[in-house]
């Protein structure tokens, strides 16, 4: 059996570089949508869509409901559902919204968090992941929130986030940037 090369015409050739180049185009605009602070959230713990991020500076720029992108310390080997990515651990960065601040006191039980006293609505912790089978980690008891560390929780989908509940406070230093979501 032989094997015939294609014929090289400009028209195959300019598609051909125009297939390979694609890529490359590809990873460029993400790269430039990167450093010009925009985000893609693809999890439902917030909202899916475009994010605007800042720099994150002292915990005094934070309030109750901004949104942080942060690398907590927890790894993809222990946690397979969370995306590899470029964190000290290996993982991707997550997206949440911060519910309590250094001097909140965070209580946890079966029933789900309360934060001052006051209890976060579908906050009840789950005892195993939905997409592995695998038991999650849970806080219990009461927490007072140390200087430089937030609770963080995913109130875009607050029964099936994995936030705080699961691995606890967020150090300040873990925190990457705040976000905001862009207009559609």
């Amino acid at each position: 059996m032989k094997f015939a090369l294609p014929t090289w015409t400009p028209a195959r050739i300019r598609r051909l570089a125009i297939l390979l180049a694609a890529p490359g185009c590809l990873l460029a605009a993400t790269g430039a949508l990167h450093r010009a602070g925009l985000r893609i959230n693809f999890s439902s713990s917030e909202p899916i869509g475009f994010y605007q991020t800042r720099p994150f500076s002292p915990m005094a720029d934070l309030h109750q409901g901004d949104l942080v992108v942060f690398c907590p310390d927890i790894t993809h080997e222990r946690f397979p559902f969370i995306e590899k990515g470029h964190c000290p651990t290996g993982i991707a960065p997550l997206l949440k919204q911060v519910a309590g601040l250094s001097g909140d006191t965070v209580t946890e039980t079966d029933e789900g968090i309360a934060i001052n006293g006051k209890a976060m609505a579908l906050s009840k912790p789950k005892a195993r992941s939905m997409t592995y089978d695998l038991p999650l980690p849970r806080w219990r008891g009461a927490h007072t929130l140390r200087q430089n560390e937030i609770w963080v929780y995913g109130a875009g989908d607050p029964v099936n986030s994995f936030d705080s509940r699961y691995f606890g406070p967020v150090r300040a230093e873990s925190i990457l940037s705040i976000a905001n979501q862009q207009s559609r």
